[in-house]
């Protein structure tokens, strides 16, 4: 269950955000990749680490990976895209 949410978060997260991540060179594929290296960390509200993760720290953390900086909460991120 817990791996199936984190795959649809990224999925989402690569819909919303499509015009950020062709201005970088990451590709989409690369991005899942990067977020699947993290399946298994523990969820932590307020997480930003590979310590643990909240929903919005684990889409912030693997997009800095590939070079993309996105706002802090959901909210914002959500709002960062088109």
């Amino acid at each position: 269950m817990r791996k199936r949410f984190m795959l649809i978060l990224m999925a989402t997260l690569l819909f919303t955000i499509a015009p950020i991540i062709e201005a970088s060179a990451a590709t989409p594929n690369e991005i899942v990749t990067l977020g699947k290296k993290q399946l298994g960390v523990r969820y932590l509200w307020g997480g930003t680490t590979t310590s643990g993760f909240d929903c919005s720290g684990f889409t912030g953390y693997v997009f800095k990976q590939a070079g993309i900086n996105l706002n802090r909460t959901a909210a914002s991120q959500y709002s960062h895209g088109t």
